[in-house]
């Protein structure tokens, strides 16, 4: 049998590598429960509401209504997905420390670039998300295709810490293409020459994905409150406790993953389900715009 230590390493090294890849979800709001849960629970996410006009005082009406509020949609958890792998008594004896973290690596990006793309899929539609940037993904080699963008952002009164920009590899490679960005080291920001990835253009905080977006979109502008998703913890019975351990980690944002783990004496084999189980919803449906084809998307 295999030792806890590869278990806990395991799933350490796999959050990393989750942790990394799932670093788009994070422009958006999410909410998360270490409580047992099972597919299908809900979790309450909440989020900001659209901004109506500041009110006037009078002393005849006081302070009347509300300019802004909290919303909370429930969110089913309707998403289970997994990685699972099998190893010998035989194999395990075989285990290096560098062989036992390219595993969990790999287990771990795969696991989150198939949270991501379920998460996009089920809720970016045009229905849900009807508004288009206003420049297409090969605009962003020059700088003057961020100003249409901080001007749409700006128009539709989104506020200026929470713009994100969620790329695909086309939209980030015209991105690095932008002689702007790419000449910023010399203003000392070094980051775009040595790991090709700058934090922050015009106001808009940049992540990339590999994930194919929906509808053939080659990114995403939004803001939190577009998208709103649910990370539970998905546990055993007490009667499965008997034969299965379960393992969880969770990131400094309060993102949890699971493991599975069970031996089978018939086959002298360890098994391993990593796991993750998410739901999604639509919040403010004015928040996100999105480009197809040649174009950006956007929400807010």
């Amino acid at each position: 049998m295999i030792s806890s230590q590869f278990n806990t390493t395991f799933i350490k090294e796999a959050m990393g590598a989750f942790t990394a890849i799932l670093l788009p979800i994070t422009a958006l709001s999410f909410a998360t429960s270490e409580q047992a849960a099972s597919p299908g629970d809900v979790i309450k996410v909440p989020y900001a509401t659209n901004m109506s006009s500041s009110g006037v005082f009078d002393y005849t009406n006081g302070y009347q209504g509300d300019s802004n509020s909290i919303g909370v949609k429930s969110v089913t958890l309707d998403n289970l997905v997994y990685q699972k792998f099998s190893l010998t008594d035989t194999d395990a004896a075989k285990l290096s420390s560098e062989a036992v973290t390219t595993l969990a690596r790999q287990a771990g990006e795969r696991l989150a670039n198939d949270v991501i793309s379920q998460s996009i899929a089920t809720t970016v539609t045009n229905t849900n998300f009807p508004t288009s940037a206003s420049v297409t993904y090969g605009q962003l080699t020059s700088s003057l295709g961020f100003v249409e963008l901080v001007t749409q952002a700006d128009n539709a009164k989104w506020t200026q810490d929470n713009r994100n920009l969620i790329l695909t590899p086309d939209a980030w490679g015209s991105l690095l293409k932008n002689s702007d960005i790419a000449q910023a080291f010399s203003y000392g920001g070094s980051q775009v020459i040595q790991n090709a990835l700058p934090e922050k253009v015009y106001g808009f905080n940049t992540f990339k994905t590999t994930v194919d977006l929906p509808n053939g979109c080659k990114g995403l502008v939004l803001n939190p409150n577009s998208i709103l998703t649910a990370f539970g913890v998905h546990k055993p019975s007490d009667q499965g406790k008997r034969y299965v351990e379960t393992q969880t980690a969770t990131d400094k944002q309060g993102i949890t993953i699971s493991m599975r783990t069970w031996y089978d004496p018939d086959l002298a084999t360890t098994k391993y389900v990593l796991e993750c189980l998410f739901g999604n919803e639509v919040g403010n449906s004015s928040k996100l715009l999105k480009k197809s084809h040649g174009n950006l998307n956007t929400s807010g």
